[in-house]
């Protein structure tokens, strides 16, 4: 029984690109649903590209598809050079969907079918996007090493952009504005304070109006003095008319 890699994880997904030409398996193309074929294609990030290496029995592994949760399958369960793979819905005790991942140095590894140890190999030693795979006796050639890396995980870019969106927040200077403001409002009210100290001059005015008022009262009273005349001519005439009857009483 082979010994199982520890290092993959059976929570994670995994790119796995050729040496040859760096380019990843990829399951179908969006534009193509139907094609179950694996090709190789540049790296884009899709699920397509992404796989979960899925411990199985004798220390094999199945490769299942994010995107389609199907597995890489050897095609017609083929066993000579050149068989093709595929996707295939996952089955279980299935050979043709059990594979060896064999550290081959240079950080590289090779995958091998279950029941024939037959490499996972790129048809034609192609280096161009779309190439299909098939599997082939181990030559030990590029175009059967493969890199098997652990894909970065999908939240990362989101956290970033809430820190840079927090970073520019202009909160603070917003605030600092309004300080900034708030002084020239008090000045504004305080300019606005001689207008009420000409209101407060307009006082004097009043004053002089109360200082008229006696005046007037006192023209009132000189001019009800003449009333009094009357009576003093009265008195007058009254003097006169016993001044005459005086006389008379002597004559």
């Amino acid at each position: 029984m082979a010994e199982m890699n520890k290092e993959f994880r059976a929570d994670a997904y995994y790119t796995i690109a050729a040496k040859l030409s760096g380019k990843v398996m990829e399951a179908g193309r969006a534009e193509e649903p139907q094609d179950e074929l694996v090709s190789l294609m540049a790296p884009d990030g899709s699920d397509r590209q992404l796989w979960k290496l899925q411990p199985d029995e004798d220390g094999c592994y199945k490769l299942i598809g994010k995107a389609s949760g199907k597995a890489l399958d050897i095609i017609a369960a083929g066993i000579n050079d050149g068989a093709w793979v595929h996707q295939w819905d996952v089955l279980a005790h299935v050979g043709s969907q059990m594979w060896y991942i064999e550290p081959a140095g240079d950080g590289c590894y090779t995958i091998k079918a279950h029941f024939t140890h037959k490499c996972l190999d790129v048809v034609g030693l192609s280096q161009e996007a779309g190439a299909r795979l098939q599997i082939w006796e181990d030559l030990g050639g590029d175009n059967q090493k493969w890199i098997i890396a652990e894909a970065k995980e999908t939240k990362k870019p989101a956290a970033k952009s809430r820190t840079t969106s927090a970073k520019k927040s202009p909160a603070k200077p917003a605030a600092k504005a309004a300080d900034a403001q708030a002084p020239k409002q008090g000045a504004k009210t305080a300019a606005s304070k001689p207008a009420e100290k000409k209101t407060v001059k307009k006082e004097p005015a009043k004053k002089e109006t109360a200082q008229k008022a006696p005046a007037a009262a006192a023209k009132k009273e000189a001019t009800k003095k003449p009333a009094s005349k009357p009576a003093a001519a009265a008195e007058t005439k009254t003097a006169s008319k016993t001044t005459k009857t005086a006389e008379k009483a002597k004559a």
